[in-house]
C-alpha cells in the first residue's frame, strides 16, 4: 500500500456530540444500577416466597433473621391503610425520580437517585402483582434486624438513595450543571495557558 493509499484519520468530533455521548453512558449506568437492584429485589422475594411460609424465620445469626413477612404499607410497615393511595403516589414519585436521573450530570445524586428508582419499583411491583388485589397487593419483607421492623432490599436501597441525596443538598451539590473545577484543576488550567 502506498503512501498515497493510506487512510487518513478522522477529524475529531465536536465537544458537544462527545458531551451527549459522556450523558448518554453514564445515564445508561445509573439506570442500570436501579435495574439491578430491581432484578435483586424481585430474585429475593421470589425465592421468600418460594420456601418461607409467611410469619416463619428461614435463618438467624444473632440478631439478623430471615423471616417472610407481608407489609400493606409503606417502607418498614408505615401506613397500612392506606395501599391504594400509597400504590398511586409511588407511581408519581418514580415518574419524578427518573426525570430527575435522566438529567441529573452530578455522580452521587445520580447514584442516590438510581437506588431511590430501583428500590421503589421492587416495592411498586409487589403492589401492583401481588395478592390481595392490584394495587393493593402486599410488598414481601424479609430481612429482620433485632427489633427493628422488616425490610427488604428494596427498602434498604430506598433508603441508602435518600441519604445520598439529603447529603447532596446538604453539600450544596447541583442536580445539573457544568461540573466546577476544582482548586489543582483550575491551578493547572492556568498554569498551562501560561
Amino acid at each position: 500500500m502506498s503512501t498515497s493509499q493510506k487512510k487518513q484519520p478522522l477529524p475529531p468530533l465536536p465537544a458537544d456530540v462527545i458531551a451527549r455521548r459522556a450523558a448518554a453512558k453514564r445515564r445508561s449506568l445509573f439506570f442500570a444500577l436501579a435495574g439491578i437492584i430491581l432484578v435483586a429485589d424481585y430474585l429475593t422475594k421470589a425465592w421468600v416466597v418460594a420456601t418461607i411460609p409467611v410469619g416463619e424465620t428461614h435463618a438467624s445469626w444473632g440478631i439478623l433473621r430471615i423471616t417472610h413477612v407481608l407489609n400493606s404499607g409503606a417502607a418498614f410497615g408505615l401506613g397500612d391503610k392506606f395501599t391504594v393511595a400509597i400504590t398511586i403516589i409511588s407511581m408519581m414519585i418514580i415518574s419524578a425520580v427518573a426525570s430527575a436521573l435522566w438529567r441529573s450530570t452530578n455522580s452521587a445524586w445520580a447514584a442516590g437517585l438510581a437506588l431511590i428508582l430501583g428500590g421503589a419499583f421492587g416495592n411498586l411491583y409487589d403492589r401492583l402483582f401481588r395478592p390481595p388485589a392490584p394495587f393493593s397487593g402486599h410488598v414481601v419483607d424479609f430481612i429482620s434486624v433485632g427489633k427493628f421492623p422488616v425490610f427488604n432490599i428494596a427498602d434498604s436501597a430506598v433508603t441508602i438513595g435518600v441519604i445520598i441525596v439529603v447529603i447532596c443538598i446538604i453539600a450544596g451539590k447541583k442536580l445539573t450543571g457544568v461540573p466546577r473545577q476544582n482548586d489543582s484543576t483550575a491551578d493547572n488550567a492556568q498554569v498551562s495557558r501560561a
